[in-house]
């Protein structure tokens, strides 16, 4: 082990002339341009740029939801028509409405789970607290 340790620091301490380290700088730079730019397509495919609810707004075509309520983008509640989940307050649209998932119902945290339950190590689950 000390060894290898002894090797890594050697090789570390190696000087490396202006022209190699500015190459190595660019290659790392121009990667990381490639994934920053790769990842954001994939991410723009996927979503919108949108304010979820709570954030400031001045239009409703601003928030994920549509609606901006006195400066301030709004969620829809459970029951209302939905086309998404980022436009329901629990982050759940299923079959067209707004909805909250039931105990034992795998869920990612928020509000998904239905009143009195919480989200805990992934399911919907109520605390009982002795």
């Amino acid at each position: 082990m000390n060894n290898q340790f002894d090797e890594l620091a050697k090789n570390l301490a190696q000087s490396v002339t202006r022209r190699a380290a500015l190459k190595k700088f660019g290659i790392g730079l121009a990667g990381m341009a490639l994934v920053w730019f790769g990842l954001t397509h994939k991410a723009g495919a996927r979503t919108t740029n949108c304010l979820p609810a709570g954030n400031r707004c001045h239009e409703g075509n601003q928030c994920c939801s549509g609606l901006c309520s006195n400066r301030y983008c709004a969620c829809l509640p459970n029951g209302s028509q939905c086309q998404g989940n980022t436009q329901c307050c629990t982050g759940v649209c299923s079959n067209g409405y707004c909805a909250c998932l039931p105990a034992g119902s795998p869920c990612g945290g928020g509000r998904m789970c239905c009143g009195g339950l919480t989200c805990l190590f992934g399911y919907c689950r109520q605390l009982r607290f002795p």
